[in-house]
């Protein structure tokens, strides 16, 4: 799963026009205040093929709402609700709207899936996250 914080950065690789070519829901949430409940939004926005994910990988750009039942604000939220499966799954919710509601996962499953996954696409790890503000 690849995932980003849902900023302007991220919609400017869609290019020059990227208030029109960007996916709406995408533009439309980085006009969104943050509130004290969610200081930021993250976007699932590929999925890597691999059979761990199968039936997923044509989910992009969805607006991440809860891993574990955790409410995510960064992709650093993600890293931490990742560590507490529940009854042995990893359950990603979407805002709803999304054409896709969740992802669910094997969460014994997940640590070999992400070395083999590393290892054919040639990623050298498996985040980068920027430091706590």
């Amino acid at each position: 799963l690849v995932l980003q914080p849902l900023n302007i950065p991220l919609l400017r690789g869609f290019g020059e026009d990227w208030k029109r070519r960007a996916p709406f829901r995408l533009v439309h949430f980085t006009g969104e205040a943050p509130t004290a409940e969610r200081s930021g939004l993250v976007a699932l926005t590929s999925v890597l093929p691999d059979p761990y994910v199968i039936g997923y990988q044509d989910a992009r750009f969805l607006i991440i709402d809860t891993v574990n039942g955790q409410k995510i604000s960064r992709v650093g939220d993600v890293v931490e609700a990742l560590q507490k499966p529940q009854n042995g799954f990893h359950t990603i919710e979407f805002l709803r709207g999304d054409n896709l509601r969740r992802i669910v996962l094997d969460a014994d499953q997940m640590e070999a899936a992400t070395r083999r996954i590393l290892e054919r696409y040639r990623i050298p790890a498996a985040n980068h996250l920027e430091p706590k503000p």
